[in-house]
């Protein structure tokens, strides 16, 4: 059986660009930047995200690991979906 992986080795916070739209996946990988310090919860306001953009929270408690842009790519707005 094959195996897949997608490593992250640096301390990117997002991939997946699209053009005309912006990064579709986010994570809590630089800290401070696009996510809290402690809790990986990624921050409003940000700038870069597509509307409808992830952001996976592998640092976060029960209830704070997945999120959603609902906002824009000039000012994500997340929303915790679990």
């Amino acid at each position: 059986m094959a195996e897949t992986r997608f490593d992250i080795q640096s301390g990117v916070d997002r991939f997946m660009f699209v053009v005309g739209r912006g990064h579709m996946i986010g994570l809590p990988s630089r800290p401070g930047e696009s996510s809290a310090v402690t809790t990986g919860i990624p921050t409003d306001g940000i700038v870069g995200f597509a509307p409808g953009a992830m952001f996976l929270n592998y640092k976060g408690a029960i209830g704070s690991a997945f999120y959603v842009n609902t906002g824009t790519n000039a000012s994500a707005t997340w929303t915790n979906v679990i």
